[in-house]
């Protein structure tokens, strides 16, 4: 199916004007269809994404992609790495896509990768949506950084300066970025997704958080391991990406549930 590209703007609660890639299906007649609403990883935009969301869009469903601030939004290199700030920009967004006269409000789902991981989870917590899709999430920041101190200390560093401290002197800042202590709260589909070789959000953090959903009752949780690729799922050895291979995968599951 044909689409249309274009972008759209809408209003945070500071005043900020937020950018979203929208892409609407050709249709014939009234229909109101499913919608999709992505957010992307850490200084990432939805152009960085349309691997994924031009073949959602081609399945006939509305498609909403956030450009972040510091990356396409607000004030150039300026973003909360997913925290409270984004997080309300990203509510914010999906009352604009409920809004949207050709959506169905009953069949939204919605899909983020990286730190649009945990932020999609953290929202659903709060809002009505149909479906979650996580992709290479941090589901909790706390084991995240702690565990980088040795690994990535120049990353340890910046992120405590940025949050006033480790996981153990101010910890707020990274319980209220994670989502693994809300899983029982999660009850709908959710269809976890990652690199089998991600050394940059690793398999476990996706696979805490997948059995946490399991272990509360979630009994429409599934999860997909990528063997062999990377958080970008790059295939190891630069041999290209599997892109399209997640691609399918996000699109069959929601063709199941949407």
């Amino acid at each position: 199916m044909s689409y249309k590209k274009e972008k759209v703007i809408f209003q945070a609660f500071d005043g900020t004007n937020i950018n979203c890639l929208k892409l609407t299906p050709t249709l014939k007649g009234a229909l109101r269809v499913p919608a999709v609403l992505f957010q992307p990883g850490n200084r990432m935009t939805p152009d960085d994404y349309l691997w994924l969301l031009e073949p959602l869009a081609r399945e006939g469903w509305l498609v909403y992609g956030i450009y972040q601030r510091g990356h396409g939004s607000g004030v150039p290199d300026c973003n909360d790495r997913g925290g409270p700030i984004q997080q309300q920009d990203l509510q914010l967004a999906l009352d604009l896509v409920k809004r949207d006269d050709l959506v169905d409000t009953e069949r939204v789902a919605l899909v983020g990768h990286s730190n649009g991981g945990h932020m999609i989870q953290r929202l659903a917590v709060q809002e009505s949506v149909k479906c979650l899709v996580p992709m290479s999430q941090i589901s909790d920041w706390y084991l995240f950084v702690s565990s980088s101190q040795d690994y990535l200390p120049d990353y340890y560093k910046a992120v405590t300066e940025e949050f006033g401290g480790s996981p153990e002197e101010n910890p707020q800042p990274y319980w209220e970025r994670s989502c693994l202590h809300l899983a029982e709260q999660i009850a709908i589909p959710v269809l976890t997704i990652v690199g089998g070789d991600d050394t940059t959000t690793p398999p476990h953090l996706s696979r805490l958080m997948h059995e946490a959903l399991v272990k509360g009752g979630n009994q429409r949780a599934e999860m997909a391991v990528i063997p062999g690729v990377g958080h970008f799922y790059e295939v190891y050895a630069f041999d290209g990406y599997l892109t399209k291979k997640v691609a399918q995968i996000v699109v069959d599951w929601l063709k199941k549930i949407l």
